[in-house]
């Protein structure tokens, strides 16, 4: 009862470790493929966009006090004619001094072109005069739908968009969660290695076992051989010796 109680519990054990190495190792390649896309985007398109969802953080002051410097926004990827005035966008800008930079302003009128398209006037908050260009449907991102405010989420952010943050609180955890995987992996890799030797000296050895028996019924087999040619030798001698008897 013992023994199998221990087998039972080192079973129990090997499974929690492979499904936690498991997990382990999708944690990892999930975060590292959001990771990558994250890079991708932000090299290709300048930003990051989930679900429908982009995510940018101010950098200028141009729509305090509504929105102020640090602070995490989030747009909702509407169609531009679902946009109205007073609702607060992020574009990218289309004037020659700064052209495709995001922008982030409020809506101020909303017009429409001879041939029927929407051209969105913007304005910063803190901003004396009406942006130079409009906003149309090319460079239009979203409307805003959310904003940290004066919360710690704009200080994670911040900390988060910095070299060393991102070092920090991505790639280090990320290097230690490879190591941790690639280890256990390793270690799983050799006890498996060291079974399947295991069970090739056991296969060999049965097979010379099984040689040997093979060579000890053929000695014997050669051996009644012998004999029967013995016993067989011994009674034509016989019989030869009885006629010659019998002659006489």
């Amino acid at each position: 009862m013992n023994k199998k109680v221990t087998r039972q519990n080192k079973t129990n054990k090997t499974v929690a470790k492979k499904v936690l190495s498991l997990s382990l190792t999708v944690f990892f390649v999930f975060t590292l493929c959001l990771c990558l896309y994250i890079a991708i985007q932000s090299l290709t398109v300048g930003y990051v966009s989930l679900f429908k969802k982009s995510f940018f953080r101010v950098i200028t002051g141009s729509m305090e006090p509504t929105i102020s410097v640090g602070e995490l926004i989030i747009t909702d990827n509407v169609d531009i004619s679902e946009v109205k005035v007073d609702d607060v966008i992020s574009f990218k800008s289309r004037a020659a001094e700064m052209f495709g930079a995001i922008i982030t302003h409020r809506v101020t009128e909303v017009k429409t072109n001879d041939a029927g398209k929407v051209m969105l006037v913007s304005k910063g908050d803190a901003n004396l005069s009406v942006d130079s260009h409009y906003v149309l449907e090319e460079n239009f991102i979203g409307k805003v739908v959310w904003n940290s405010g004066d919360s710690k989420i704009s200080n994670v952010v911040g900390f988060l968009s910095s070299p060393s943050g991102f070092f920090i609180c991505i790639v280090l955890p990320c290097v230690f969660i490879f190591l941790g995987v690639l280890h256990e992996n390793t270690r799983s890799m050799k006890r498996d290695m060291d079974v399947l030797l295991k069970k090739i000296k056991e296969k060999e050895k049965e097979k010379e076992q099984d040689g040997l028996t093979e060579t000890k019924s053929l000695i014997n087999e050669e051996e009644l051989n012998q004999m029967r040619e013995r016993i067989r030798k011994e009674l034509m001698e016989e019989l030869i010796n009885q006629d010659e008897s019998e002659q006489s």
